[in-house]
């Protein structure tokens, strides 16, 4: 995999900044007018658009420091989402039930985040994002629904992959892959493009098309 810097990189993304999210559907329209559509993987792909916020030319020179330690779009980072960065709901408390996690082996299971449970999922289920970056020291794991504490003797987590690794004691007790968790979390993005800075006069700056991607297996 291509090399990661495990920083945040969270002041950029705020209030006057966007972002969307988007599906990587294939969509073939034959010469009739019909559509033929296919879903290439149940991931949403979100992305950012922080260009607003380059008005300073300090805030300039940290985008700067970390677009080259990232060598431009090659390495990715942590992001803060101030819309996102919880694991009940957006922005809510999280708690030891939150997420179904995904079973690795019968001790090794990731962290996931679902969405559009609150209605009846299509053929192709429910859509969610796999977590590999949670924020240390905020995930709460249960078992069969009850709180295990930890981390621990019971359990820990690995923040830089996602996974919880239970002990085999603990793993012994699960039933019908019954272990979810709570957890805040960043975004792993990359640069999408390369960055442009204006030098429109002393002390300001500006920039456009500035643009982090989130990036789904690392």
């Amino acid at each position: 995999m291509a090399d990661f810097l495990e920083e945040r990189f969270c002041d950029l993304i705020r209030y006057g900044s966007s972002w969307q999210d988007d599906y990587a559907v294939q969509i073939v329209k034959t010469a009739g007018g019909q559509e033929y559509r296919s879903l290439t993987h149940p991931f949403p792909l979100r992305k950012f658009d922080v260009s607003y916020l380059l008005t300073r030319a300090d805030t300039a020179a940290q985008l700067l420091a970390l677009w080259h330690r990232a060598h431009g779009q090659y390495a990715g980072f942590r992001a803060r989402c101030f819309d996102e960065w919880s694991s009940n709901g957006m922005t809510g408390t999280p708690t030891e039930t939150d997420q179904l996690t995904k079973k690795i082996s019968s001790t090794i299971w990731q962290l996931r985040k679902w969405y559009g449970t609150d209605g009846t999922a299509g053929a192709s289920g429910y859509p969610y994002r796999v977590i590999y970056k949670p924020v240390s020291g905020t995930v709460k794991v249960a078992v069969n629904g009850t709180l295990v504490a930890g981390p621990g003797a019971n359990w820990t987590v690995d923040t830089t992959t996602g996974r919880i690794t239970l002990s085999a004691g603990v793993a012994a007790t699960v039933v019908a892959d019954n272990v979810r968790a709570g957890f805040e979390f960043d975004f792993m993005v990359r640069f999408g493009s390369a960055l442009v800075i204006g030098q429109d006069y002393p002390n300001h700056r500006s920039a456009e098309g500035v643009i982090l991607q989130e990036i789904i297996a690392p």
